[in-house]
């Protein structure tokens, strides 16, 4: 990507894969500001999986899209494998999230003229890859997280849980060094939840992928690392978890 010019002294194998400082970040009703981030500092280590947890409105969802480049703070800094985004153009930002951040969202975002195939192709179409090559590997995806032979069904052919394994395979499409999932067990029941969470965590295991993730629900944020609890625009508590126990990939604990 271009900015790959301006950051040679970038070495993508810190262990550090995003670092924040003070950030802030406040949204306007009116003449009104309202703050939704007041002065959050965190690290994500590479291959970690770290789960985000708070009330709604405490900025979770704000704190997502400016790691993730799709907003902006208005102070404080935010560095992606050491490189600055505030340096960066609206243009190498979309080169971020095409080429090292991907996005799993609560309600899918499938494109709904298209296959379960196609969709999972889309960021390959942007990076230019062939067809071919896209084809073979949106198969792979798919037979990956369990729906070979789900490839030619529409999204509305397919169940909530298969719909978001779908979106996760799209995020994979392009080998992402980090997976944004904003709720992504939010939409669906429990055994779906299950499912989708499971993928997560052997995504995670057995593959090495850095995941943050947004979730309201503790059995969920309990497949993670560790647990952020935001409150009020702040990271007010930070803790870590002994593997699944009490999660909701924990059979032992009741639904």
């Amino acid at each position: 990507m271009s900015t790959e010019k301006q950051t040679e002294v970038v070495n993508n194998n810190s262990s550090i894969i995003v670092k924040v400082e003070d950030l802030h970040k406040a949204y306007f009703l009116g003449r009104t500001a309202i703050p939704a981030l007041r002065g959050v500092d965190l690290e994500l280590k590479r291959g970690e999986f770290c789960s985000i947890m708070g009330p709604s409105g405490c900025g979770k969802t704000t704190l997502l899209n400016i790691i993730g480049g799709i907003d902006r703070p208005d102070r404080g800094i935010v560095q992606f494998e050491g490189v600055d985004l505030s340096h960066l153009s609206d243009n190498e930002l979309a080169d971020l999230r095409l080429e090292k951040v991907s996005f799993v969202f609560q309600f899918y975002n499938l494109l709904p003229l298209l296959t379960a195939e196609e969709n999972v192709e889309v960021p390959m179409v942007f990076r230019g890859d062939s067809k071919s090559a896209r084809e073979q590997r949106a198969k792979e995806l798919l037979a990956l997280v369990g729906l070979k032979g789900r490839e030619n069904h529409l999204p509305t052919e397919l169940s909530g849980g298969e719909q978001q394994r779908v979106s996760i395979s799209r995020a994979m499409a392009n080998n992402p060094d980090l997976m944004i999932c904003d709720e992504p067990s939010g939409d669906l029941d429990s055994a779906s939840a299950k499912v989708v969470l499971k993928l997560l965590y052997d995504l995670n295991k057995e593959m090495g992928m850095t995941i943050l993730m947004v979730t309201h629900d503790r059995k969920t944020a309990k497949v993670c690392d560790r647990i952020l609890h935001m409150l009020d625009g702040k990271i007010i508590q930070e803790e870590t978890t002994p593997g699944i126990e009490g999660s909701i990939l924990d059979d032992s604990v009741e639904e």
